[in-house]
């Protein structure tokens, strides 16, 4: 398994594939398994795009257990590699291919989407206070919305549309929330939490017909995996 794999095998590679899994298995469920420890690795050789996934894992972990001091710890730092990673890009240091020495410099692009994940902290920060999240989520999109879309492994790995959506639903504002997934699911096509976060949003709203396509979308989904 990932645990004893990562005591024996220390890559850069490695940490960061580690690092996304568990990033993706927190954003995707919703919830962190109980007998599961978050695994914490060298981080200081790795990519922003890595450690910006980090900080928006533990950050979340943080708001699960109402730790604002921890989500504080983690927005400074990531403010702190935002403003280094700025400072490379203004001496001509930035990354300019996958490949080679500057391969884990940032990129202003990067630096772009790490805006987002920075707002998305300041949400987290925000609840745990039980203060108003709303004003960086709003930010979060309107940041995301001008980025480009990455179609290999997502910088990204909580969509900003989605954690606002999710917490219009919450506060029942059922057409903002489908307005956040139309973006979401118009960037990702078939992204399959979106999907399922806009069907349970026309169920709320009576309108199971369409709701029953989305499902047919995600049962057909769910079918290519199977066969796969």
């Amino acid at each position: 398994n990932m645990h004893n794999y990562i005591q024996n095998t220390q890559t850069g590679s490695i940490r960061s594939y580690l690092l996304y899994m568990q990033a993706a298995q927190l954003f995707e469920t919703g919830k962190w398994p109980e007998n599961m420890d978050y695994l914490t690795v060298k981080m200081d050789d790795l990519g922003l795009s890595s450690q910006m996934n980090h900080h928006l894992s533990k950050a979340k972990l943080h708001l699960m257990n109402q730790n604002t001091a921890g989500i504080e710890a983690h927005l400074d730092t990531l403010r702190r590699q935002i403003r280094a990673g700025e400072l490379l890009v203004e001496q001509g240091q930035e990354a300019l291919c996958n490949a080679g020495p500057s391969r884990y410099a940032p990129n202003p692009e990067l630096l772009y989407k790490a805006g987002v994940v920075e707002q998305e902290i300041l949400a987290f920060h925000a609840l745990s206070k039980s203060e108003n999240p709303e004003s960086f989520m709003k930010k979060a999109t309107e940041i995301e919305a001008e980025a480009h879309y990455s179609f290999g492994p997502p910088d990204i790995m909580l969509p900003s549309f989605e954690l606002y959506a999710e917490f219009l639903i919450e506060n029942e504002r059922y057409d903002e929330a489908l307005e956040q997934l139309e973006i979401s699911l118009e960037r990702a096509p078939n992204r399959r939490k979106s999907l399922m976060m806009k069907q349970t949003v026309l169920i709320k709203q009576g309108r199971m017909e369409e709701a029953n396509q989305v499902k047919d979308i995600l049962n057909d989904f769910s079918a290519d995996l199977a066969l796969n």
